[in-house]
């Protein structure tokens, strides 16, 4: 809560989720895979229209855009095999590339429970 103390980093608790990424080669238009077709492969996928797009606006800027966040590697497996699966049967010229990527967040003290986890 806003003018509320934080606890100190020694406080807060690990946790460990699994990030499904796309990235691209480079931060620029792919000339290959068109908005259209990545959307629908992630559609296809579960993710809504503006996740979707979120994701593909940022690998488009910085050249990697985070599909979702799981707390188990299997399910974020999953969803990287689902995205290879629906790119072929929706006929994507390229393959796109998607990591699954172990990454770690801190979240407050069980004191704090509500606080919101922070990178």
């Amino acid at each position: 809560m806003p003018g509320q103390a934080r606890p100190s980093l020694a406080s807060r608790t690990v946790v460990t989720l699994y990030a499904v990424c796309a990235a691209t080669r480079r931060a620029q238009n792919d000339p290959i895979n068109k908005r259209e077709k990545v959307q629908a492969v992630l559609a296809a996928c579960g993710l809504s229209e503006q996740a979707a797009n979120l994701a593909m606006y940022a690998a488009h800027r910085t050249g990697r855009g985070v599909i979702g966040y799981f707390d188990e590697e299997e399910e974020a497996l999953t969803l990287v095999r689902a995205i290879a699966k629906f790119g072929k049967e929706l006929e994507l010229p390229s393959a796109l590339t998607i990591q699954c990527e172990e990454c770690t967040f801190y979240k407050g003290s069980t004191d704090n429970a509500d606080e919101p986890a922070t990178v």
